[in-house]
């Protein structure tokens, strides 16, 4: 898996790396971060080479990231996409959403 997902992101134009620690993404006037615990097995984080305009997260579970998922998208200024056990999290301003979404839409997760 991720293979797969660094994969789908550098096809799209976008270069990441996985990362042992949950990242962070940054916007103007805040940073955020995933922090999970419980659920089942360890999430896997993705980082991009270049800025902190997003991060990449792959769960063990589906119902994982969905529920992750709904939490952050309550957060201003940041945009949330999910395509099974793998969760966008980004800045809604970033000028990188159409290559990161084209990646998501690539992966089979």
């Amino acid at each position: 898996m991720p293979t797969m997902v660094e994969g789908a992101f550098a096809r799209s134009g976008v270069l990441i790396s996985r990362t042992s620690t949950a990242p962070q993404v940054c916007y103007p006037g805040a940073c955020t971060g995933v922090d999970v615990w419980g659920g089942q097995g360890r999430p896997l984080y993705f980082k991009p080479r270049t800025g902190k305009d997003f991060i990449v997260v792959v769960f063990t579970q589906r119902s994982d990231g969905a529920k992750i998922a709904r939490f952050e998208a309550s957060k201003s200024g940041l945009g949330v996409a999910r395509r099974g056990r793998v969760l966008l999290l980004y800045y809604k301003l970033s000028a990188r959403i159409a290559k990161l979404r084209a990646a998501l839409a690539a992966l089979h997760a």
